[in-house]
């Protein structure tokens, strides 16, 4: 009786010590996956940013090419 008690006793503590790695393991888990999905948006953003500036240094330079197309072809008024 005193061996299935014990044996009871053991199963029951490594059981308990076991649910609390589990619990570890996925706090761990679940901190990195937040930390990742913050990297990614912010990832994400600065790529967005980017985009934009060269977008508006695209259409920049086509201005500045366009303007000096019609200064060089249209005739001096005068």
């Amino acid at each position: 009786m005193k061996t299935a008690r014990k044996t009871q006793e053991v199963f029951v503590e490594s059981s308990a010590k076991n649910r609390d790695l589990i619990n570890l393991w996925a706090q761990a888990g679940q901190n990195i996956f937040d930390q990742l999905a913050v990297v990614s948006a912010a990832t994400a953003k600065e790529g967005i940013r980017l985009y934009s500036e060269l977008q508006l240094a695209a259409a920049d330079a086509v201005t500045e090419a366009r303007d000096y197309w019609l200064r060089f072809y249209t005739p001096a008024q005068g």
